[in-house]
Formats: structure tokens, C-alpha cells, sequence
């Protein structure tokens, strides 16, 4: 059974270590066996060096502060407390057509941040999640049969390929009420990874629902339904979190780390990980600590020759 662990590429396990506002914390994650996953592992093993973007735990005026001050940067309007999905649709265009500078990349960051503000549910306040990349510009084309990993449920503490594509996607669009001016499906590989630490879905295949259903009411917009791949609906799968024992002395039941949306969870977000939050470190290895956690939290140790 531990067979089903291991990767066919590369290593099964990787640390990140990250610095929040109180600790430094390595999150383990078992590692997904796909050509996607593989080519991310070797993005990472190239020299450069490792930047973190900002956290979904900013609020909202502090998302609003650091946008104003990128605005002014870049000689555009500020905006107040009262700005709308429509004013950030706008902006967005705008960072499209602009010379790709620094502040400019900061701004299209904060517009993502303040759109998960405005069009989320009341769990947004409870959104932790981040990103990271490696400078060293390494990347890698996606193949069509690469789509095969693609999906859309939220799950915390899962492991997926950063969007980092400039322009939107068939996700984000219905989301923010936009329009497909924009519209910019995925096309490579590269070091940039999204940990989530965000509420999940009510049910597998939420978004897909919604997505199908807002795609055959939508005159004005060309949706590919009659293509998936053309559509590419989704992220793509690296990992997910192994609950190991530092999380259980945070709090202790392990069967509650395994229920979507738990307030274990949440309570973990705020408490020991925080919005200010820096990646230190990626580490790659080959482990059995993913199979070895599922087993002796389902207590099938006892029942079952490990």
C-alpha cells in the first residue's frame, strides 16, 4: 500500500518553511505524481532566490492602503473605501496594457486580494493563503493532456501551481463579473506556488456547478463548453498538507483536521499563521509521512499490516 505514495519523478514530500507572526512553521506536503507537479519540483531546484507575495489575511484597509500608495507610483487615481468590482475591472485592464514594473505587479496582486474581499462569502476574513516564486525565470510549456490535473475546489492546506499569467481566467472572470477582454488561459509552468488556507467548498464540484450554470445564462460572452481544454477550467494539482504532529498540538483531535471547514482550521490561520508571512525555505525528499499520518489517525494500524 505504501507504493501508492511514491512519486515515479523526483521526491514525494516537500517542507516549506515559513516565517509568520509568531514562529517559524515547516508545512509538509505529500506530493502529487503528475508531469505538472514534476516540472514545478524541478522549477524549484534551480538556483535563484525565493519572494513571497502578500496574504488573503490582509484586510481590506490594508489591502486599500498598499494599493493607494502602488497608484500613486505609477501616476494613476487613488481610491476610497466605496471602490467597486467595476472600478477594479477597470484597473485591471489597465495593468494589462501597462509596462510590466514593479508597482504595476504589486497593484495587479492587491486587485486579486480585493476582489476575494468583495465577492466572497463571510469566510473571507478567515482567508489565509499565500504565494511564493523562485526569480530564477525558469519555465516550462503546458501540455494538453496536463489538463487532465486541473481542478477547482478549494481545500485547505492544498498545494497548487501559482496562476501567474497575465490576464484572467475562466475562474476569476464569472467571479468578478467581468467580461473576457482579459481572458488569458494558462500556458506555463514555473516555480510559483499557492498554499491554501482559505474555507472550502460546501460540496465536491461547487465551482463547476455555479461555473455551468452562470456559462448558459452569459449571452454576451463566448464560453468553449463544446472544448474543456480550450476552456482549461481550474489549477493545477502539487500536493496537499500532511497534518503532522505540530498541528495536533495545536489542538489535539485529529479526526477534526479531516473535516472541511472545521474551526480548528480557521483558528489555526489567525493564531499561529497570520498575514505577515514569509517563505524561507523549499526542501524535496522521499518519505512515508503522508501514508504514516492517514494511518494512524484512521487508527487502521491496528487492522491493517503497515
Amino acid at each position: 500500500m505504501k507504493d501508492l505514495f511514491s512519486n515515479s519523478v523526483g521526491f514525494n514530500t516537500c517542507c516549506i518553511e515559513v516565517s509568520s507572526h509568531t514562529q517559524i512553521i515547516k508545512l509538509y506536503y505529500h506530493l502529487h505524481d503528475n508531469p505538472v507537479q514534476h516540472l514545478w519540483q524541478e522549477a524549484h531546484g534551480a538556483l535563484g532566490k525565493l519572494k513571497t507575495n502578500l496574504s488573503s489575511g490582509l484586510t481590506t484597509d490594508e489591502i486599500l492602503n498598499l494599493l493607494n500608495i502602488h497608484c500613486k507610483a505609477v501616476n494613476i487615481p487613488t481610491y476610497t473605501n466605496n471602490i467597486t468590482q467595476e472600478d477594479l475591472n477597470r484597473l485591471h485592464h489597465q495593468f494589462v496594457l501597462s509596462e510590466k514594473n514593479q508597482h504595476w505587479l504589486q497593484i495587479n496582486h492587491l486587485i486579486h486580494l480585493f476582489e476575494d474581499k468583495i465577492n466572497s462569502s463571510v469566510f473571507s476574513s478567515l482567508d489565509y493563503s499565500f504565494s511564493f516564486y523562485n526569480d530564477n525565470k525558469i519555465n516550462f510549456d503546458i501540455k494538453e493532456e496536463y489538463k487532465l490535473f486541473l481542478g477547482s475546489d478549494a481545500i485547505w492546506g492544498g498545494l497548487t501551481l501559482g496562476y501567474n499569467t497575465l490576464g484572467k481566467d475562466w475562474i476569476t472572470i464569472p467571479k468578478n463579473n467581468d467580461n473576457d477582454t482579459d481572458l488569458a488561459i494558462q500556458s506555463k509552468i514555473n516555480s510559483e506556488t499557492y498554499l491554501s488556507f482559505s474555507a472550502e467548498e460546501p460540496f465536491p464540484m461547487y465551482r463547476e456547478q455555479k461555473f455551468y450554470q452562470w456559462a448558459k445564462r452569459s449571452n454576451d460572452i463566448n464560453v468553449p463548453l463544446n472544448n474543456l481544454n480550450s476552456l482549461s477550467y481550474g489549477r493545477y494539482t502539487l500536493g496537499f498538507l500532511i497534518i503532522t504532529d505540530d498541528f495536533l498540538n495545536f489542538h489535539d483531535n485529529a479526526s477534526d483536521w479531516y473535516v472541511p471547514n472545521h474551526r480548528c482550521k480557521f483558528e489555526w490561520n489567525r493564531s499561529m499563521l497570520g498575514a505577515n508571512v514569509t517563505v524561507n525555505n523549499i526542501s524535496f525528499f522521499n518519505s512515508d509521512l503522508f501514508y504514516s499520518q492517514l494511518i494512524k489517525h484512521s487508527k487502521l494500524d491496528s487492522i491493517i499490516n503497515v
